[in-house]
């Protein structure tokens, strides 16, 4: 699991706000994008699937003002991925290295906050998806 926090927070730092379309399309780079649209009811989908290694998720407003943030959560509680102040018109995302299991989807301020994510398939392939070398070149270069 550390090298899963690891590369998450090296993700989230060099992705800042990216990736954009739909669940299961491929984003910038062929990464896989899940499209999450925060309501005030909750994250939308609330139950979402993906494979395991990276995953782009694009986080749109649907039109509320109370729910402005999404978080991507272990089962422990830690925070692997965020996206704040998605206010109406406004959208982002990050980019992550996933491992098979299952994640929390935190919409905080929603009428239902928490979701789940089912991540599914080989752990290997989270280790070591098609961007894991430019990911550790990335992080060896910010070190």
């Amino acid at each position: 699991m550390p090298r899963v926090v690891l590369l998450a927070v090296c993700a989230v730092a060099l992705a800042g706000c990216g990736g954009s379309g739909g669940n299961g399309n491929d984003g910038a780079g062929g990464i896989p994008t899940l499209s999450i649209t925060l309501m005030d009811a909750g994250c939308s989908p609330r139950e979402a699937t993906a494979k395991a290694g990276p995953l782009t998720i694009a986080v749109t407003n649907g039109g509320t003002s109370d729910v402005t943030r999404l978080e991507l959560r272990t089962p422990d509680g830690i925070i692997l991925g965020e996206r704040e102040n998605v206010t109406a018109g406004i959208s982002g995302g990050f980019t992550l290295n996933l491992e098979p299991g299952r994640y929390t989807l935190d919409c905080p301020n929603a009428a239902q906050p928490h979701g789940t994510l089912t991540v599914t398939g080989n752990a290997s392939a989270a280790a070591h998806g098609p961007d894991a070398l430019k990911l550790a070149l990335a992080t060896a270069g910010y070190k």
